[in-house]
């Protein structure tokens, strides 16, 4: 729909050097994502080679999942793909016990892993920049006051855009006590 000029902004775009001449983005990430692991609660993995020879749940034509593969064939790790649709179907293999493990973006993960029996793992990968994008049609000024927003809102800490990402990610910072409140 943004290449159709038919939406004048889309919010979540993995920034990629090589196709960011096609829009104007923002200079300024809105978050960082990356490619997540996630485990059964059964069969926890610490270890890309904890992974060799397991079902794993991927979602179809996902970047993180064409990475994930070039990964473990760097590795030579053997694993059985299960191609889902959608990253919530990702969980629900691994939940119902269809997969052993299954890969998500971080963002995903961290509003959804509750709702399913699955782990998080250290194992991460792809890191990319979620930015802003608008057609070249409408000229770059809703990009440019996007950036100006996002680098001033990050400059204070109190600032909505802080508040949104730790309501939406559930990201809290760690709240500062007093020191002489662990005597009392």
């Amino acid at each position: 729909m943004l290449n159709q000029g038919k939406i004048d902004l889309l919010v979540g775009v993995e920034y990629d050097p090589k196709t960011a001449h096609l829009y104007h983005m923002t200079h300024e990430t809105l978050v960082n994502n990356w490619g997540v692991i996630y485990s059964s609660v059964d069969s926890p993995a610490s270890s890309i080679f904890d992974l060799n020879g397991q079902r794993i749940a991927a979602k179809r034509n996902s970047l993180h999942t064409q990475l994930f593969k070039k990964l473990f064939r760097k590795f030579g790790i053997r694993y059985q793909l299960i191609e889902v649709d959608t990253y919530q179907d990702v969980f629900k293999k691994i939940d119902s016990g269809a997969a052993d493990a299954g890969v998500v973006h971080r963002l995903f993960g961290i509003m959804n892993a509750r709702k399913y029996e699955v782990i998080d793992t250290a194992l991460v990968f792809n890191p990319v920049e979620v930015r802003y994008a608008s057609p070249r049609s409408i000229g770059a000024g809703l990009v440019l006051k996007i950036d100006y927003f996002l680098t001033t809102s990050k400059a204070d800490p109190n600032s909505l855009y802080h508040q949104s990402v730790e309501h939406w990610l559930k990201i809290a910072t760690p709240k500062r006590y007093p020191y002489w409140l662990a005597w009392f």
